[in-house]
């Protein structure tokens, strides 16, 4: 009897239970996240009274998730994808041609034009004087000659071959007569002697005189030999009393020192070498400080001795 009734006791027991478990299940303390990746993570943990085992139907759900992701990814064309927006150049259509950049030249300073100044005079005037021309920045100006008077300063263009040309007008056109060569002189003075030619011009007819102020001050004295033969002079200033002694050959020259005052006579004297107290020549000048002087020693054409001109080049 007992036995019965202990059994029928576990019956109604596992009955009730079975009712208990139908009508209300065990759910989990933590809900389960969806999971979007293709590998299958562990479910989070639950307590022990309500643990299940992961079911076959969540690990399928899991990888049918991620598949059909993956399907998604798969499927979609790479032209619906969009791209990251780049900033492009604009396009160029195939028939235009863009010309390189052409790089600006600096521009640069023309060289300056080399010149010298220029002046020139007759020896002696002759009867039938003519005109002459020199090139000045481009333009034919003409020189206004005198004798030994050296009023008129010139800026003639040098050629290419370093001289400077002296035109003729004849007919209306320019024709060079002859070129003088500055040799390295940038302020000279011109001399035409009475028998140059313009029909047959020769060098020797035209002497240079170089007038620049570093070698030849104002105030000063230039004595040039043209004598054709050695010659013996000196110079005495009468203010300061200052004597110079010179020695020249035929085309040689010699420069005083320039006077201290702005007025002073000079005595000049030449003489023979062997007899020094004998004077072949003596004269006096009166002489300034702001001018040049050019004594020009010639021989004297009617007999023995020196002749001389006398020129203030400016």
């Amino acid at each position: 009897m007992n036995k019965r009734f202990q059994l029928i006791l576990a019956l109604c027991g596992s009955i009730l239970l079975t009712v208990a478990c139908s009508t209300k299940p065990a759910t989990p303390e933590k809900p389960v996240p969806v999971v979007q990746v293709t590998s299958v993570q562990a479910p989070p943990a639950v307590s022990p009274a309500t643990q299940t085992p992961p079911t076959p139907a969540l690990e399928k759900t899991v990888s049918s998730v991620s598949e059909e992701k993956k399907d998604d990814v798969k499927e979609t064309p790479s032209s619906e994808v969009p791209e990251p927006k780049k900033d492009l150049p604009p396009k160029i259509e195939e028939s235009a041609t863009v010309p390189p950049p052409v790089p600006v030249a600096k521009a640069e300073p023309l060289p300056p034009r080399k010149t010298i100044n220029f002046r020139c005079a007759y020896w002696e005037k002759p009867k039938n004087a003519f005109d002459i021309y020199v090139c000045q920045n481009g333009k034919m100006q003409r020189c206004q000659l005198f004798e030994l008077v050296f009023s008129q300063v010139m800026t003639p263009d040098i050629g290419e071959d370093g001289k400077v040309t002296i035109y003729r007008k004849v007919d209306g056109d320019f024709l060079p007569i002859f070129s003088v060569d500055p040799c390295g002189m940038k302020n000279l003075s011109a001399v035409i002697l009475p028998k140059f030619n313009p029909d047959d011009p020769k060098g020797e007819y035209i002497q240079l005189i170089d007038i620049d102020e570093k070698s030849f001050p104002k105030g000063s004295i230039k004595v040039l030999n043209w004598a054709h033969q050695e010659i013996d002079g000196e110079l005495t200033f009468r203010g300061s009393g200052k004597k110079q002694h010179f020695k020249l050959k035929c085309g040689e020259f010699f420069i005083s020192d320039a006077l201290a005052a702005n007025r002073d006579i000079c005595n000049i004297r030449f003489f023979d070498e062997e007899k020094p107290a004998l004077s072949i020549f003596e004269s006096a000048f009166s002489f300034f400080k702001e001018n040049q002087t050019v004594l020009f020693v010639l021989k004297n054409e009617h007999g023995k001795g020196f002749d001389f001109k006398m020129s203030k080049v400016r």
